[in-house]
């Protein structure tokens, strides 16, 4: 998916991610996205700084990550996005 796009999602699931340092303009797109009204869901093991709303925050160790995305209920979500960021990659 271009990350144009990814503002016109309608939920976005970040895992493991300080978007706002790793990626500022996709976390600039997350922004409008919320804006927009889109649902943002964050799984992280540090609870980092963000200019966007979020719909639910899970911070837990590292070793969790996996097992609560798979526990995230997204009710009617139509147009889903999933961002993984470099915690998750290397298992920080």
């Amino acid at each position: 998916m271009p990350v144009a796009e990814i503002e016109a999602a309608d939920t976005i699931v970040v895992i493991g991610s300080n978007l706002r340092h790793e990626v500022p303009l996709l976390h600039q797109r997350l922004r409008k996205a919320s804006l927009r009204g889109a649902k943002i869901h964050v799984i992280n093991p540090v609870d980092f700084d963000v200019t966007f709303a979020i719909a639910t925050k899970t911070i837990l160790a590292p070793s969790r990550l996996a097992s609560a995305l798979a526990g995230l209920k997204l009710d009617g979500a139509a147009n889903t996005v999933v961002i993984v960021g470099a915690l998750a990659e290397n298992g920080i």
